[in-house]
């Protein structure tokens, strides 16, 4: 690539769905995954939404819950539930903040960088470079 960006990927069957690295110049070494030809990092893979989507859901649905319970109660205590819903709301915030998902809340771009991105690759004449190896196993 024109940045001396090195992608090494072993493809399967079809040339299209394969797996491999991506070489930066800096040294630094990121997993791709090529799906019908389209790459995902797999460092942009987020593992705290399958992981924790149902505990979250739970915690929502308690919330709700709990804000329902206090308004329609009417007896002395019915502060408690309120109490119970900042406590999980509480716990909510300190887990997004924790949480890897929070990357990418903080990692948006301006629309004039992203319109001077696509500028910029569209002037460029395109550059694709390949360096293969072959190897073949021998029998005897």
């Amino acid at each position: 690539m024109p940045d001396g960006t090195v992608i090494k990927c072993n493809f399967t069957n079809n040339q299209k769905n394969g797996m491999g690295t991506v070489t930066h110049p800096n040294g630094k070494i990121e997993e791709v995954l090529f799906i019908h030809d389209m790459e995902s990092r797999m460092s942009d893979q987020n593992p705290d939404c399958h992981l924790l989507a149902p505990i979250n859901l739970f915690l929502c649905i308690t919330i709700v819950v709990c804000i329902i319970a206090g308004t329609l109660s009417d007896g002395e205590y019915s502060y408690v539930a309120y109490i119970i819903a900042g406590i999980i709301y509480f716990f909510m915030l300190i887990e997004t903040c924790c949480s890897t998902a929070l990357d990418y809340l903080t990692s948006q771009y301006r629309v004039e960088d992203i319109d001077e991105f696509i500028r910029k690759i569209r002037n460029q004449a395109p550059s694709i470079r390949y360096h293969i190896e072959c190897y073949h196993h021998t029998n005897g």
